[in-house]
Order: C-alpha cells, then sequence, then structure tokens
C-alpha cells in the first residue's frame, strides 16, 4: 500500500469516525423523544446543535426533492437510515483500495 493511499484510508477512517458519532446523537434523540430517559439527557444536550444542524439541513434537501414535509421523527429516521447508508458505503470503498 503506497503512502496516498494510506492517507486516503485515514482520511476516509476520520470521516467514518465523524459518521458514527452522528449516529450516536441521532439515536440518542429518537430514543428520548419516545420517552424520557434520566442519564441519556445530558448527551442529548451535547449533540444537540450537531443534531439540530444536521436535522435542518435534511428539511431543506427533503423540501427541495419531496412536495410533502417531514415530521421530527422522521427526519431523524431518515437521516440515520441515510447514515448509515454513506457509512456502508464508506468502508466498502476503501476495502477495494
Amino acid at each position: 500500500m503506497g503512502i496516498l493511499t494510506a492517507i486516503m484510508a485515514a482520511c476516509m477512517n476520520l470521516v467514518c469516525v465523524g459518521i458514527d458519532i452522528l449516529t450516536l446523537f441521532l439515536i440518542i434523540r429518537i430514543v428520548l423523544t419516545r420517552r424520557t430517559i434520566g442519564w441519556l439527557v445530558p448527551f442529548d444536550s451535547a449533540g444537540s446543535q450537531l443534531v439540530n444542524w444536521f436535522s435542518g439541513y435534511l428539511r431543506r434537501w427533503w423540501r427541495r426533492v419531496m412536495a410533502n414535509t417531514l415530521t421530527s421523527q422522521g427526519c431523524l429516521i431518515i437521516g440515520l437510515i441515510g447514515l448509515l447508508v454513506l457509512r456502508f458505503l464508506i468502508v466498502a470503498i476503501v476495502r477495494v483500495f
């Protein structure tokens, strides 16, 4: 493996770590919208700006593509599915090289 390939793999690994962090905060928000769990509330407040930014971005994208609007629960679930698909695609691309 060459140095350029190793640098590219390391960068993709950092992207996967970022996706994992956002995925964790999305799962926490989904759980907390269904019921309140006391020890998860600090985690939700720590990741609230990231989740709010991501859900706002996803809502704007959804309005451009589709005619209907998303609920907050639907936005979180669609975002979670999209992030997981993106992560698996990145892992598959890195394994090819």
